[in-house]
């Protein structure tokens, strides 16, 4: 038997699947918490409980892991010390354009040595300064250089020689712009290749544990990482490419909803502890963002999947409006039951805020914070320093930390920074403890739940049942939005589209009906307008929660929803079963004199040739596109690779266009498909 192992780390679970790779039949999944500290710890529970004491691990010939390692770091700004090498780019350019993409307006160098738009060279490069800011770079202990050229996608042949002086003169890594993208906006090329330097230690640190980890229990099959686009590549290479691996949780989840539920076709909504994710699928494979993936403030070139996510899942905060409704999330708070738990004075705490009529309308009276780890690098002040000594033994209420402070209310105790740093953690209520009220959901300590749901239906003025069904409405109509934004984003082309106040009216009777909505109170009132909204493709819905949720969005949508076998654990199907991809585009750029075409420029990512006739052009662009897709699909760890070739000219003419037709440019796109190398133990 072939069996292989799927890994998936969400922001709340990490989890895990044997698959059988000859039936696609799933032999076992198990779930275990997702150690942020250290993403190791989660992935080891996870696969201790998978195959302890039952499956023999010989068997596995394939091990496959989504991560939002790398995502997180860039939102979170982590990463390694990178020396920014820039060749032939305009100062002026970078100070004014370079921030819009994410790039310092200054902490990087700048080289002489610049090609044109055909390749050609237009001013040498200064190898001697190159030398220097290298030799400088090491002695400031960087862990990484980046190197991009203005025009480097033209002829990649500075970029080629900056990275073999680095490497003559230091042993660190070197990521050069051709090798991520093909992307001509050298300001997002730059940015790109400085964030993929970046991330090297931080994934480096990440394989060399999973790798550990797998050792340990006698697992030797090949290591593959999800990219961004939902495709694999080997460790080694996104060693090289962590960059790529960016969105890779939420493209797996994609993956593995198409291969749970086998529809083409489908909105894929993800609802985890920490989030809903919502991509499409046609014809099985993820919209992707051509334009390069926008994370954490950061405009790369990275192709990834077209993810829509908000902070929507089991573990959001709930809190209150000021119209005196509920509001669930963005914030992740760890819920009532599960904190309850483990410090069983929380419950404690929860039935003296029950019995004593506590109540607040500046915080919530159901909030509660733990000790998380000591700050780094980070000034105190006293109020600060008593808040850490308070937590570090247990979890407090905010009414009992600003008793034990001293602090006349809650709302005036100094958490705000502490929070923000992850020095502490809030413990709240949430959709989680809601299902745990209404017993759909009871894995951890029910009466932690109860009690809360029982204070905050207090601080609202209803039942428990009522609270019950408004976090169930909210949630569905929240989602329901998002997703309705995203099918407009995608049909619209707008990136972000806003809603006026009459939009937003219809929006809200089409998704809330006369009973639910955004309206005074949450209800849209009595009127005589009605409208609904239909989605013409079916929802697939993964993830925990989302068999109690998830019918409701499906009813206001009015679709159909499909919630697959071994729907809670579908990122990690789409983990092990992804397949290797990688496209390699060419163009060919006419040279245009007066008497005519006197040739064509070919430019491959990795060289710049010239041919006298079109077909020569044309002929040579198959051959290389196809060697390099072979080159980098062997690297990835690929076998059985198939192979599309797409030809796409640009025409023009003169004369108001009734004149003499014009070759402006041609493209030519390789696409190899393959699945993963397993190798027999």
């Amino acid at each position: 038997m072939q069996l292989g192992l799927g890994i998936d780390t969400g922001g709340t679970y990490t989890d895990a699947v044997i698959l059988d790779l000859e039936t696609s039949e799933i032999v076992a999944s198990a779930k275990a918490l997702t150690t942020r500290s250290n993403l190791a710890i989660g992935i080891e529970n996870s696969i201790d409980r998978l195959i302890s004491g039952y499956l023999d691990a010989s068997q596995i010939k394939l091990v496959s892991v989504s991560t939002t390692l790398s995502t997180n770091a860039l939102v979170e700004g982590k990463g390694g010390s990178v020396c920014l090498i820039l060749i032939g780019y305009d100062p002026v350019i970078l100070a004014e354009y370079g921030p819009e993409v994410g790039l310092p307006t200054r902490g990087y160098e700048l080289i002489r040595g610049r090609h044109g738009l055909q390749g050609e060279i237009v001013e040498e490069l200064d190898s001697k300064k190159l030398i220097k800011v290298v030799r400088k770079a090491e002695a400031d202990g960087v862990d990484a250089f980046a190197v991009s050229e203005y025009l480097g996608v033209r002829n990649p042949e500075y970029e080629i020689l900056a990275r073999d002086i680095i490497k003559q003169h230091s042993d660190l890594p070197v990521v050069c712009g051709h090798e991520l993208t093909g992307e001509l906006n050298s300001l997002k090329r730059a940015a790109t290749a400085m964030l993929n330097a970046r991330l090297i230690p931080i994934i480096r640190e990440l394989i060399a544990s999973l790798k550990g980890v797998l050792q340990k229990r006698n697992i030797s099959a090949p290591l593959m990482i999800v990219k961004g686009d939902g495709s694999l590549i080997s460790c080694d290479l996104a060693f090289e490419r962590p960059i790529e691996t960016i969105l890779s949780g939420p493209a797996a989840s994609a993956v593995g909803a198409h291969n749970l539920s086998k529809i083409d076709d489908a909105i894929v909504v993800d609802m985890g502890g920490t989030t809903t994710d919502i991509a499409v699928l046609k014809g099985g494979i993820p919209r992707v963002v051509a334009s390069g993936a926008r994370v954490g403030g950061w405009s790369t070139s990275v192709t990834a999947a077209d993810i829509r996510t908000s902070g929507i899942g089991g573990d959001s905060h709930i809190s209150r409006t000021r119209e005196g409704t509920v509001k669930v999330g963005p914030q992740r708070v760890i819920p009532l039951c599960v904190a309850a738990s483990e410090f069983p004075e929380v419950e404690r705490e929860l039935e003296r805020i029950l019995s004593s009529g506590e109540t607040s309308d500046l915080v919530n009276v159901t909030d509660f914070l733990t000790f998380t780890r000591m700050p780094s690098n980070m000034p105190l002040s006293q109020g600060e320093q008593e808040v850490i000594s308070c937590l570090k033994a247990r979890p407090h209420s905010l009414f009992e930390l600003s008793s034990r402070l001293g602090v006349s209310h809650p709302c005036l105790v100094p958490v705000k920074n502490l929070e923000a740093a992850g020095v502490i953690t809030r413990i709240g209520l949430t959709p989680t403890d809601i299902l745990h009220v209404s017993g759909e959901y009871t894995a951890w300590n029910r009466r932690a739940s109860l009690l809360g749901a029982r204070i905050f239906a207090r601080e609202l003025g209803v039942t428990v049942e009522e609270l019950v069904r408004m976090v169930h409405d909210r949630i569905a109509f929240d989602i329901s939005k998002e997703i309705v934004t995203k099918l407009v984003s995608d049909e619209s082309g707008i990136e972000e589209p806003s809603y006026d106040r009459v939009c937003s009216f219809f929006i809200s009777k089409a998704l809330s009906g006369s009973r639910h909505g955004e309206g005074r109170g949450g209800d849209t009132g009595d009127g005589v307008l009605s409208c609904s909204l239909k989605a013409e493709i079916p929802i697939v819905a993964i993830g925990a929660p989302v068999s109690n949720f998830m019918p409701d969005v499906a009813k206001r949508l009015n679709t159909q929803l499909v919630i697959p076998n071994h729907a809670g654990v579908a990122n990690a199907v789409g983990a092990v079963t992804g397949c290797m991809l990688k496209t390699v585009e060419i163009l060919i750029s006419p040279v245009y004199t007066t008497s005519g075409i006197e040739c064509y420029t070919l430019h491959t990512p990795r060289e710049k040739r010239s041919f006298r006739h079109l077909e020569e052009a044309y002929s040579y662009a198959r051959s290389a596109g196809i060697a390099i897709a072979n080159e980098e699909m062997q690297r990835a760890g690929a076998c059985d690779i198939e192979y599309k070739v797409d030809l796409a000219d640009k025409t023009g003419t003169v004369g108001n266009g009734k004149g003499t037709p014009l070759f402006l440019e041609g493209h030519v796109i390789i696409t190899a498909v393959g699945r993963p190398r397993m190798v027999d133990i």
